[in-house]
């Protein structure tokens, strides 16, 4: 059985060239090798695109509502921040199960596995594995497990998507850990295969620094959600700058708490050294992440953040939260710094600390491309390893 059909069910794909939404997903099954025939099925959003022929694989896009209330996916934060931002879009949810569970039904006749991404995606390919007989590998990432920590429904939903899954794959140790926590009758249906980077960007590590105008660059990469927690940036450039230093912060990404940062910023008057960029396309990440001198993680919660391995790949020194899924690539010290991401303190100390040493952010940067390196962590070998996976469950 040489090539294999593989559906995969996700609520997140960029359908466009620009879009951000899912791209690890994407990403993903770029590298699977010419053995894997993928089948991408995504809910589609207020845009109709026409048929995506671009990506070399059949995108398949359910339309579970007219266009103009398909606001649950492909959103910043995806479907909890939807179901947050307006309470409406609950009612909008049993549609979108039954869309996508009728159209993974007709479409996972014609495969041999379906590979389903995040838990509620899980829930439903579980259900159409188990009626058609096929196996079933669901990935879990950081905001299933974060989820269920907080949340009896999402734990419910994490429950039993791995109850009906075959295998259910976490992407950091610790997602797996936590996952068999709450499901302790199906410790043995777990599996860790991590996220990667593209290697091609191993050849475009060298950096664009050096911009004495803006003084020292810190770039944020994330949507602007609560768990983002972009106001300890701010906070923290706010005391730097209030003792001559000169910093800049670009904060990439979008989402609902931006109009309260933009409030932030202004009441500092930093209006002339923090800048809110919104989304940007990967290219145009890379480029900025390359030209700062930090990438600054401050996030609550993670799973295992891959703009942490992008900066690793390309160079540029890690501030970040100390938090679990990160402490499994950043060492602190070693690879980067880490902070707790409630004393803002703290997160000063670390940037006055690499601001000041050359020597320590050519270490620090050095150390973490090497973990890239010998961890392997690129993505045709996290492909490599489910397709070994799939042949395993078929």
């Amino acid at each position: 059985m040489d090539q294999l059909k593989v559906l995969i069910l996700t609520t997140s794909f960029p359908l466009s060239k620009e879009s951000v939404s899912g791209l690890f997903v994407k990403r993903l099954v770029d590298n699977f090798p010419p053995n894997i025939q993928p089948l991408v099925l995504v809910p589609s959003d207020k845009k109709n695109y026409k048929k995506s022929d671009q990506f070399g694989y059949k995108v398949l896009q359910i339309k579970y509502a007219p266009s103009f209330l398909r606001s649950l996916t492909h959103n910043a934060g995806g479907i909890p921040v939807a179901l947050k931002r307006n309470r409406l879009n609950i009612l909008l949810v049993p549609f979108l199960l039954f869309a996508m569970f009728f159209r993974c039904y007709s479409e996972a006749k014609n495969v041999d596995l379906i590979h389903a991404n995040w838990s509620i995606c899980g829930l439903v390919g579980g259900v159409v594995g188990k009626l058609l007989s096929k196996p079933v590998v669901t990935t879990i990432r950081g905001e299933d497990v974060n989820k269920a920590k907080l949340s009896i429904l999402y734990k419910i939903i994490l429950v039993f998507s791995t109850r009906l899954s075959t295998k259910t794959v976490g992407v950091s140790n610790d997602l797996v850990t936590t996952a068999k926590s709450f499901n302790k009758l199906d410790k043995g249906k777990f599996e860790y295969i991590p996220n990667g980077v593209d290697r091609s960007l191993l050849e475009s590590c060298t950096n664009e620094r050096g911009d004495t105008d803006k003084g020292f660059v810190i770039v944020s990469v994330g949507n602007l959600t609560e768990n983002k927690n972009i106001s300890l940036a701010i906070n923290a450039v706010h005391d730097i700058v209030k003792k001559g230093n000169k910093i800049t912060l670009n904060i990439i990404g979008d989402g609902p708490k931006r109009s309260e940062l933009e409030k932030l910023i202004e009441s500092y008057r930093l209006s002339n050294c923090i800048f809110i960029l919104g989304k940007l396309s990967p290219k145009e990440v890379y480029k900025q992440i390359r030209k700062a001198n930090i990438l600054l993680l401050t996030s609550f919660r993670e799973g295992r953040p891959n703009v942490i391995l992008e900066s690793m790949v390309l160079g540029t020194p890690v501030v970040a939260s100390k938090i679990k899924g990160v402490e499994e690539l950043i060492e602190h010290n070693y690879s980067g710094l880490l902070f707790s991401p409630f004393e803002c303190n703290e997160l000063v100390s670390c940037l006055n600390k690499i601001c000041a040493d050359k020597n320590l952010q050519e270490r620090l940067s050095t150390n973490a491309l090497n973990k890239i390196k010998s961890d392997e962590l690129f993505w045709d070998v996290s492909a490599s390893k489910y397709v070994t996976l799939y042949k395993q469950l078929i």
